[in-house]
């Protein structure tokens, strides 16, 4: 199965407005999670048979892709084993890879620093 963002950071990529294409989704009921699938792979009926939200569940790829774009005015993006670093000239911004974490876990934490940090809208 495809490495996308956990159950929580998924919620918090929701709340900050982060929108993006997706094909896995959380289906959470009363508040908690139920379980995660692959839209692709469901019927309508099975969609419409479901009641819940559902909460996109994002890869690293299209998470790296919603990070500003490297150019001399912005941060560039550094993917390392530890983590990810955002860096310019001035200054740098560093998100560490947590023990048994996904790298798109990883990914999501800096869009939403970043976001929390004005960088990015």
């Amino acid at each position: 199965m495809t490495k996308t963002t956990s159950y929580e950071i998924s919620k918090k990529l929701k709340e900050a407005g982060f929108e993006a294409e997706a094909d896995y989704n959380f289906i959470e009921r009363n508040n908690q999670k139920a379980f995660l699938v692959n839209i692709k792979e469901l019927s309508g009926i099975e969609i419409m048979n479901e009641i819940g939200v559902f909460i996109k569940s994002y890869d690293l790829e299209t998470l790296l892709d919603a990070l500003p774009k490297i150019n001399k005015q912005q941060y560039s993006t550094l993917l390392c084993s530890g983590g990810i670093v955002y860096l310019n000239d001035d200054d740098y911004i560093l998100v560490g890879k947590e023990k048994n974490e996904s790298l798109a876990d990883t990914a999501g934490k800096m869009w939403l620093m970043l976001k929390e940090k004005g960088l990015i809208c």
